[in-house]
């Protein structure tokens, strides 16, 4: 794990910081396509957590760093029922996750500030740690999908993050250290997706060198918006633009 506090986690007993506005992590969907994805990425010099299998029916890998994290989702071919909110998007980019110290305070948060938010979800992945299986534990709250076309947009709460940030996750041999920055083209940059990040009496999102704290927006000329991603990766001696 990282130093206390420095990815909004304590390591001695995991009882949460202020991780609420925080950058939680990206979401590559991959739909059928998994075992490819994660090929392509361990290729390329990233250390990949093994496979987790979502209660709510999708598969995922985690590329681990610090503050945040890339998801690799995909969907279970044996499964007669796929996950229609994975389905429903195209593959590519589609999910911006941010921190939540309470998603029920966060749900209410955001109907207070008049937004369209959903109901809360709760779901789990089984997950072996130095040779224990065990169980990490996810409560999220989700934007109504119209509210920000570019992406799936919503909030995170860990309840077991020190089976999410953890040391053997975390060693990339291409030293990767971060998500760095994420660019949205959008044909109307301008949305709300500012004032839903963090709580107002904390003022805005929190940024720090090594927290991504929110997507760059910028005008496009395209009915295809919600494809039009690019992520940037940073590592320990330079930065590099990798996945769009």
């Amino acid at each position: 794990m990282a130093p206390e506090g420095a990815n909004g986690f304590r390591t001695a007993d995991s009882a949460v910081l202020k991780r609420e506005g925080m950058f939680d992590h990206a979401v590559l969907n991959l739909h059928y396509d998994l075992d490819a994805g994660e090929e392509l990425f361990n290729s390329l010099g990233f250390q990949i957590a093994p496979r987790g299998y979502h209660s709510l029916g999708s598969m995922n890998h985690l590329i681990m760093f610090d503050t945040n994290y890339l998801e690799l989702i995909g969907l279970d071919p044996s499964n007669p029922n796929p996950r229609k909110e994975l389905l429903d998007w195209p593959v590519g980019l589609n999910g911006l996750v941010y921190g939540s110290d309470d998603v029920d305070v966060t749900q209410a948060r955001l109907r207070s500030q008049q937004l369209p938010v959903l109901e809360p979800k709760t779901f789990s992945r089984p997950v072996t740690v130095d040779g224990v299986e065990t169980e990490a534990r996810f409560r999220t709250v989700h934007m109504d999908p119209g509210f920000f076309p570019a992406s799936r947009l919503y909030f995170c709460e860990h309840l077991t993050p020190d089976l999410v940030w953890h040391d053997a996750f975390m060693q990339h041999p291409n030293t990767a250290i971060s998500l760095k920055r994420l660019m949205v083209a959008a044909d109307d940059p301008v949305c709300s997706l500012t004032v839903s990040l963090g709580p107002s009496e904390q003022g805005p999102a929190r940024a720090t060198a090594s927290t991504l704290a929110e997507p760059e927006l910028i005008s496009a000329q395209s009915s295809n918006s919600r494809l039009s991603m690019v992520i940037a990766f940073a590592w320990k001696e330079r930065s590099h633009v990798l996945l769009e």
